[in-house]
């Protein structure tokens, strides 16, 4: 939950995509602004135009792991585990 809050910087409970891409950037993930369109567009499921904390939970799924989430969206491969 941390991790949302930190990157919810306008504090709105929803992540946007540019709130995702910083957060990101900040953890040295560097995204393309067509990569972070994909990354959002796969983590938000019902397709609000943003990132509600479930949904941020669901895309990093159980390992908690970002970039292991944002790999398997770049590559088009649904890895949860």
């Amino acid at each position: 939950k941390e991790t949302f809050c930190l990157a919810d910087t306008n504090r709105d409970g929803v992540l946007s995509r540019e709130e995702l891409r910083i957060a990101l950037y900040s953890y040295g993930i560097r995204l393309s602004k067509d990569e972070s369109k994909i990354v959002a567009s796969a983590a938000d499921t019902d397709k609000s135009g943003g990132i509600d904390f479930s949904e941020f939970l669901e895309y990093v799924g159980p390992s908690g792991n970002p970039s292991r989430a944002i790999k398997g969206s770049l590559l088009g491969v649904a890895d949860r585990g």
